[in-house]
């Protein structure tokens, strides 16, 4: 798939270049311009004969000759003459002779010229169209022709003869981007056409210098082209198809055309002489000249040609080409050196190409050539600019060939294959970089002759090269190998052989091996190898091997300290005695690659002139002695510039000695190191930059580097264990290290199971470098190095050393050198002695260092054994043997401190003492400035509170605290943790927002709250503490217990009852806080909790929560904590009055009104009797709980009016006495009692006008008041809407009773009548509605019968559906067809489909529906059938599966119970699959189809169904509009759910081949899904119906997908093919309508274009 795809965007990459080539725009001459024909004039004389031809001596006559031919007058055989050079002035030109009526004369130009000629438009344009006459000696000048198809400058059409004729200046166009048949001379030539000549520039699609198409009986000889020819299609020099004879040609002008794809590959579309030579046509003894026309010489069909290339000076020289007539042609002519520039080294050399005798004048052509001398003698030779990449590496195709450097060219650091690198291959020419530089090369091969150039016999001179060189063997800049010459050139970047290869090397930075001369050469770049390395060469071999006048300023080195290195050159190998080698007149820098000599082994080489090696300064001077100040620049100083970060790096500028060939030097610089210390004057020296191990390992391997300058440009973990063999040999014979190393503050970390340290012997210098880890040896071991005669200064080491051998110091263990600013932080243990610094000092030159750790062995030192040190001290509290005579000792903590630098006498300007990190608890040891590394020593700090006393405290205690600073110190080495007290810094004391002072470390406080009391103690001043340090500490506060003294109580100020409860107010006193809540509890004289509400004693405690400063209490009382409630005063109350009938004989009871409340417990102590009535008391039992009950009656009617009363005196608890009295009157009437309320209701009505309220009840005797003041026997009232509505209800009176007390009852008036709307389904003929309650008084609508919901009109409206078609067929005899169950509209209409001849036993019926089409033998048609044939059984409509009709469950229910396979079900008029079939496929993985009729089918693999919706699936008949789609309908669906699935449509066999177009409706509009042409049976599985919508299937013999122009249902790259051909006329199309994809009105390449980027993919 991958490959064609590539193939696919290859090819469409391909024609979309091809599009754009066409797509050129030329300009269109104006519409509607004047025209010459509009000026024609009569022939200015002359009869037409030989003898007298018609002269034409103007524009005007001229025109005329044209008006004439094409107005049907040929004038065969008829003379003209021009007497004159005729300016046509740029007016439209219309070309003599048509198609029909073509010029057939004979006209002589006499040599004269027609100038301005313009074409602005047209087919077959020219200043002829049509000739079968002669056309001699007429000359174009200036011509414009603008064509749609077809021209040439003298004639488009020629079937007669033109000679002599030829196209001075001008140009021909085809305006049409997609064609274009152009001829220089002629389009077409069926004559003869001889002694012409074109320099017209041609473009158009197929472009020829004489002629487009030269027929098979024309011919074409002696003519020659220099024009410019382009053709989008194809170029040519002389012709593009000759069936016909091509003899003695010339091309001398350029061809401009590209590759063209085609369906057989790539085939070449310009060519120097002829596109197409097809058999029996013959092309003799034409040239093309290759220095201006590169291209092959011909295309197809190479018989019967004898055509070459030569170059200008092969044309040019003192012969005609072979096969070309003197009498016809002149020779050609070279001309000598002109405008001669001896500082630019450019001239100009002039060429006279071969002429036609009397036709025109001599083609010439000048050629810039260059001086490629190296000398006083001249050498200028013609060449080749080279100004890419691109041109560079054709240098490969002509080794031999000259090459200049047009510019600077970078290479862009990309992989680069040398020149001339096959063995047995040189480059052979002449190649000058003229002073420009090819920049950022890339030539690492493991192989040989790897270089710029591989091998050079020819010339490379004045040329600047930059960038890396690797190779196996022979490596050089320039060249691998030069046996020629190398002049005047310069390489800057990294020459090197492959580190892992084992050969020799002869590694140069200018040449690996030289064989000839290498002069006046320099190089910058670094050269490296195993052997034969130089800095110009890496050796010279043979006879006469020169270098002279070279400077290299490279660092030179080898793999090894073995290796042969020389400054200039490496080795002289099998140098030839008696031969003239010289090695001369060289300089090279000492400063940058150290002291080696100028050539460092091998045979003898005459050393004839000043050979030094020189110091930077002096090569940087301005004396270049004996060099050619014409060819070199003298120096211009040096300057380092430090860096602005910290001053140690810097940048070396050297002005360097340089070739004046490359203009103003640019210096070079270096990076460079101060190695200076302890106050020294600068040392910027040169260096290696260390930043991994990886290259700490590859030069601390390496013998050659120990000399060398290094300094660490980051801290280096080793990954593997450091070894003796790791390191500079410790044994002086075997090797020292002499150079500079600094550490620049960086730090080494050895692995655990190093044994040695980083230095063996030392004799150099090691600065400001840091090591850590462990070392484990058996020999004598130091951490820095082994032995030091040399200067250790500013480094430093923890970790551990270890020997079983007899030394082990902590920095080194025999010092002969200076030892100073150095300290350990270690664990050092040796067999016979072990120091902390250096077990020797036999130098005497050990100071200002420190050490702090163990020291374990027979005999030990601190710093060093027995041996004087300067201001050196230890730590005395760490190590098992802490004694030292000529050392300090000092504690951690004076050597952590802050004073520690002065303590120690260590000065500022290399030591430091970083504050120590409190936040983190490590404290920092002196350290050196700038370093990575800085010693410490984990520490804890805390603080300390104690209380004083042994009893907890409680609240409101005065307790006293004393506090403490302590540090402890970890402890790595030997012994415990220290542990100190600081008292350097002071206390405070914070608590609830209060500062305290401490004083001597001592504090007092309150406390003031119970509970966990924190103490924030602060510590201020110390080294070891941050800032204001502070910890907290808590101190738990008891809570106290309360006392009857800690409250003050408060008797009630009322100690009379009042029937409210007396209360006693109990509160804490003042400066009793943190009390929890008080409650008091009463008890009374029975001693039981009582509420002090009536009369008596009560005695009070009180219960105490638990407080935030006091415990809880509970029952705390004191003898005083009583009081007593006394009984209120008598009362006498209101008459109650009673009425009664005066028949009434019984026993009433009546409540007493304004009795007091709570009163106790009462008893009647007095009664009192009066009036005139009969009544009678019960004594004792006459007064309960309120009431009053006495007898009455007796009574007669005559007592009327007449009245009595009870006076009772109670007795109470809370009262001194109650009196009340009762009064009796007797009526004529009785009371009655008030109605129940809940015998009635109020009930709204609405009649459509008002609102009315009505009060509804089965009681009788009753009547009705709706404000309880007016009574009547109305039950009605007019009430608002939505109002509260009061209505009154009550008996009324009656001749024995009087009117009852009122009952009411209060509703709201609400919307009254509600209009229900029942729930109405929308059809496709009528909107629908929910169902939902309207108010006809406020015309509000609600959703429920409560109108609780309000809901809008537009909430309960359903719009109108679309058609809802039966599931069962409608049919008549005709056919069947779907129903809308709301109207009359059908779709899906069908004919019937039979099922076979009708029987005795079965119906003729359709298979789809049912309808019985012919009755079985003595049965009637127009029914349904049904079972068995009989017509009166309803249909069974149940699918069919395996012949068998089931219910869906049922088929489920099979598919369930089947394992993969295939299964058939017939729908039986059904349209919808439930979901659970569904899922019985997708789970079993079946492959079903179901067959709706006998014209589709539904296609569904259960093992591509991913899931399955609850939704069933279903196909409708559908209802879109095709009437824009173009072919027959195939049906219209609609479809539900979503599952993939396909549908087989059968159509009828003669649609067969034709397509099935699939649509759907998307957005309301009908959108292209797919086409599937028919099979041979009218079948087709279309893809793609499976989403839910609404599809519509078109039958049409056309493919509707966009683009397929070939009408192959596909689209292709043949699509586009076809589509660019139709646009250019080459071919008609199969299917039009959908190619103009773009929409502008046209068909052309852009709509191939996008046919490509949709094949490609790279648009949807």
């Amino acid at each position: 798939m991958t490959k064609t795809r590539n193939r696919l965007i290859s090819v469409g990459t391909g024609l979309l270049l091809f599009i754009a080539a066409v797509l050129f725009i030329v300009p269109q001459k104006t519409a509607g311009a004047e025209t010459w024909i509009e000026s024609a004039a009569e022939f200015a004389a002359g009869d037409g004969t030989q003898g007298a031809p018609y002269q034409i001596s103007s524009a005007g006559e001229l025109a005329n000759l044209a008006k004439m031919v094409s107005g049907g007058e040929t004038y065969e055989s008829t003379y003209f003459e021009l007497t004159a050079d005729i300016d046509l002035d740029g007016k439209e030109w219309t070309p003599i002779g048509t198609k029909d009526s073509q010029f057939a004369g004979k006209l002589f130009g006499s040599g004269n010229t027609i100038s301005n000629l313009t074409v602005g438009g047209g087919d077959n344009s020219g200043l002829f169209a049509y000739s079968s006459g002669e056309i001699k000696d007429v000359y174009l000048e200036k011509i414009d022709i603008t064509t749609t198809m077809n021209a040439g400058g003298v004639c488009a059409f020629n079937s007669g003869t033109i000679e002599g004729c030829g196209v001075l200046s001008g140009t021909i166009i085809c305006s049409n981007p997609n064609g274009g048949q152009l001829g220089g001379i002629c389009m077409e030539n069926s004559g003869t056409i001889s002694r012409c000549f074109s320099n017209a520039s041609v473009k158009g699609a197929t472009s020829a210098g004489i002629v487009y198409i030269n027929r098979g009986n024309g011919v074409v000889q002696d003519c020659y082209n220099t024009g410019t020819l382009e053709g989008s299609s194809s170029a040519s020099g002389i012709n593009t198809n000759n069936y016909g004879k091509i003899k003695t040609c010339l091309n001398l002008g350029a061809v401009i055309a590209e590759d063209k794809i085609s369906e057989e590959g790539s085939v070449i579309r310009g060519y120097g002489i002829c596109v197409m030579n097809v058999p029996g046509a013959s092309l003799e003894n034409c040239y093309s000249d290759s220095d201006v026309c590169p291209k092959e010489l011909f295309g197809g069909f190479r018989n019967n040609t004898t055509v070459y290339y030569k170059t200008t000076a092969e044309l040019c020289g003192g012969s005609l080409p072979d096969g070309f007539d003197g009498s016809v042609w002149n020779v050609g002519s070279i001309g000598g050196i002109a405008d001669k520039d001896a500082a630019d080294r450019f001239a100009a050399k002039s060429y006279t190409y071969p002429s036609l005798n009397g036709v025109g004048s001599a083609a010439a052509r000048e050629v810039e050539v260059y001086n490629f001398s190296t000398d006083s003698t001249p050498d200028w030779q013609e060449f080749k600019y080279i100004e890419t990449v691109e041109d560079f590496r054709k240098i490969d195709d002509d080794l031999s060939g000259n090459y200049i450097l047009a510019q600077n060219i970078d290479f862009g650091g990309n992989s680069y294959r040398p020149i001339a690198y096959k063995s047995g291959s040189s480059f052979t020419g002449k190649f000058s970089g003229n002073g420009h530089t090819i920049s950022n090369i890339s030539v690492k091969y493991d192989d040989d002759l790897v270089g710029l150039f591989g091998t050079n016999n020819g010339l490379i001179m004045n040329l600047a090269v930059s960038g890396e060189v690797t190779g196996e063997e022979y490596i050089g800049g320039i060249c691998a190998k030069n046996e020629g010459t190398i002049y005047s050139c310069s390489f800057d970047g990294e020459v090197k052989q492959s580190a892992t290869t084992q050969r020799k090397g002869k590694v140069g930075g200018i040449c690996g091996t030289n064989y000839a001369t290498i002069s006046n050469c320099f190089n910058s770049a670094d050269v490296s190898g195993n052997d034969y390395i130089g800095g110009i060469c890496g050796e010279m071999c043979g006879k006469d091997p020169v270098v002279v006048y070279c400077v290299s300023v490279g660092k030179v080195s080898g793999f090894t300290g073995s290796a042969i290195v020389g400054g200039i050159c490496g080795y002289g190998n099998g140098i030839s005695y008696g031969g003239s080698s010289e090695l001369s007149h060289c300089r090279f820098d000492m400063d940058v690659s150290g002291s080696i000599n100028l050539i460092n082994g091998g045979n003898t080489i005459t050393n004839r002139g000043d050979n030094y090696s020189y110091k930077t300064e002096i090569l940087c001077g301005d004396n270049i002695d004996s060099f050619d100040p014409d060819i070199w620049n003298a120096g211009k100083g040096v300057a380092v510039t430090p860096d602005a970060k910290d001053g140690k790096f810097g940048t070396k500028t050297c002005y360097y000695m340089s070739l004046k060939c490359f203009g103003e030097p640019e210096p070079i610089t270096g990076d460079v190191y101060n190695f200076a210390f302890a106050g020294g004057s600068d040392d910027w020296q040169p260096y290696t930059l260390i930043s991994s191990e990886d290259v700490f390992r590859t030069y601390w391997q390496s013998d050659v580097k120990w000399s060398e300058n290094f300094v660490l440009g980051d801290d280096i973990t080793l990954a593997y264990s450091l070894a003796p063999n790791d390191v500079i040999p410790t044994s002086l014979s075997t090797g020292t290290f002499s150079g500079r190393f600094s550490g620049n503050g960086h730090t080494v970390t050895l692995t655990d199971d190093s044994t040695c340290g980083l230095f063996g012997t030392n004799r150099g210098t090691i600065i400001n470098l840091a090591v850590k880890g462990n070392i484990e040896s058996d020999r004598d071991i130091g951490s820095i190095c082994e032995d030091n005669h040399g200067t250790i200064y500013g480094c430093s080491f923890e970790g551990k050393v270890h020997t079983t051998g007899a030394h082990a110091g902590g920095i080194c263990y025999d010092n002969q050198g200076t030892i100073s600013n150095c300290f350990a932080l270690a664990d050092v243990k040796a067999s016979d002695y072990a120091s902390g610094i250096s077990v020797t000092n036999l130098s005497d030159s050990l100071e200002s260092c420190y050490f702090v750790g163990n020291v374990d062995s027979d005999i030990t030192g601190m710093i060093s054994v027995g041996n004087s040190s300067k201001n050196c001290y230890y730590n005395k509290e760490l190590s098992i043997s802490p004694e030292d005579k000529a050392a300090k000792e000092l504690t951690t903590l004076e050597m952590t401190s802050y004073g520690a630098l002065a303590k120690m006498n260590f000065t500022d300007d290399i030591w430091e003492k970083l504050p120590n990190d409190t936040a983190n608890g490590v404290a920092y040891y002196p350290s050196f400035k700038g370093s990575t590394y800085v010693p410490s020593v984990k520490y804890t700090a805390k603080l300390e509170l104690n209380r004083s006393g042994d009893e907890a405290p409680v609240y409101g205690d005065d307790i006293e605290f004393t506090t403490k600073a302590l540090i402890l110190f970890r402890n790595d080495y030997y012994g415990d943790d220290v542990s100190v007290e600081d008292t350097t810094g002071t206390f405070n004391a914070e608590v609830g927002g209060k500062t305290i002072i401490v004083v001597a470390n001592r504090f007092e406080d309150t406390a003031e709250a119970a509970g966990d009391v924190t103490y924030k103690l602060i510590y201020k001043g110390s080294d070891y503490f941050p800032d204001d340090y502070s910890e907290d500490f808590i101190v738990t506060v008891g809570k106290k217990a309360l006392t009857v003294a800690d409250f003050n109580v408060a008797l009630p100020a009322d100690m009379v009852f009042s029937n409210t409860e007396k209360a006693v107010t109990v509160t804490a006193k003042p400066g009793i806080t943190g009390a929890g809540e008080i409650t008091v509890k009463y008890y009374g004289e029975s001693g039981k909790e009582a509420e002090p509400f009536s009369a008596g004693t009560y005695t009070f405690k009180i219960d105490a929560a638990e407080g935030s400063n006091y415990k809880a209490v509970s029952g705390l009382t004191a003898d005083s904590w009583k009081f007593t409630i006394e009984k209120a005063g008598a009362e006498t109350l209101p008459d109650t009055g009673v009425s009664y009938r005066w028949s009434t004989d019984k026993d009433i009871t009546v409540s007493v009104a304004g009795l007091p409340e709570n009163m106790g417990q009462v008893t009647v102590v007095r009664t009192k009797k009066d009036g005139t009535i009969s009544t009678g008391i019960i004594p004792g039992s006459c007064y309960s709980d309120g009431k009053f009950t006495f007898h009455l009656g007796p009574n007669t009617v005559d007592d009327i009016g007449k009245t009595g009363s009870f006076t009772v005196t109670l007795a109470a608890d809370n009262y001194e006495s109650v009196t009340f009295t009762v009064k009796i009157t007797l009526t004529d009437k009785d009371n009655q009692d008030a109605p129940d309320p809940a015998a009635f209701d109020i009930v709204f009505t609405n009649d459509g006008s008002e609102l009315t309220a009505a009060i509804k009840t089965g009681l009788k005797g009753v009547e009705y008041s709706f404000d309880s003041t007016t009574w009547s026997g109305v039950n009605t009232t007019t009430v608002a809407h939505l109002k509260d509505v009061t209505a009154y209800l009550r008996f009324k009176e009656t001749d024995e009773l009087n009117a009852s007390e009122a009952v009411f009852k209060t509703v709201n008036s609400g919307h009254g009548k509600l209009v229900h709307h029942a729930a109405v389904q929308a059809t496709c003929q009528n909107t629908g509605n929910i169902e939902y309650w309207e108010c006809e008084t406020c015309a509000k609508y609600y959703s429920d019968e409560a109108a609780a919901a309000e809901v809008s009109l537009a909430d309960v409206i359903i719009a109108k559906t679309d058609h809802k078609w039966s599931v069962k067929y409608t049919y008549d005899k005709n056919g069947h067809w779907h129903k809308c169950e709301y109207c009359d509209a059908a779709t899906g209409a069908e004919s019937h489909v039979s099922s076979g001849e009708a029987t005795a036993t079965e119906a003729e019926y359709c298979t789809v529906c049912g309808y019985i089409i012919t009755p079985r033998k003595g049965g009637s048609s127009g029914s349904h059938v049904s079972g068995g044939g009989r017509d009166t059984t309803p249909t069974d409509t149940r699918p069919i599966i395996n012949g068998e009709r089931k219910t869906w469950t049922e088929i489920a229910a099979d598919l369930g119970r089947q394992n993969g396979g295939s299964a058939t079900i017939s729908m039986s008029g059904e349209t919808t699959v439930p979901a659970e079939v569904i899922k019985a496929i997708a789970d079993r993985k079946i492959k079903v189809e179901f067959a709706y009729d006998s014209t589709k089918s539904w296609l569904i693999d259960g093992a591509k169904i991913t899931t399955v919706s609850a939704a069933d699936f279903s196909l409708f008949p559908g209802s879109v509009d095709t009437s824009s789609l173009r072919g027959v309908s195939g049906g219209k669906y609609r479809i539900s759910a979503d599952i993939p699935a396909e549908i087989r449509f059968t159509f009828l066999k003669r649609y067969a081949g034709e397509f099935a177009n699939v649509y759907k409706l998307v957005d309301g509009k009908l959108v292209f899904q797919t086409c599937i042409k028919l099979a041979e049976d009218g079948t087709a599985v279309v893809p793609g119906m499976s989403a839910p919508g609404e599809y519509a299937v078109m039958v049409c013999r056309y493919s509707d997908r966009q683009g397929d122009f070939d009408n192959n249902g596909i689209l292709d790259i043949y699509d586009a093919v076809a589509l660019l051909r139709y646009s250019v006329g080459l071919e008609s199309g199969e299917n039009l309508q959908l190619i103009d994809l773009n929409g502008d009105g046209m068909v052309n390449c852009a709509d191939a274009s996008m046919v490509l980027r949709w094949v490609v993919g790279l648009s949807a």
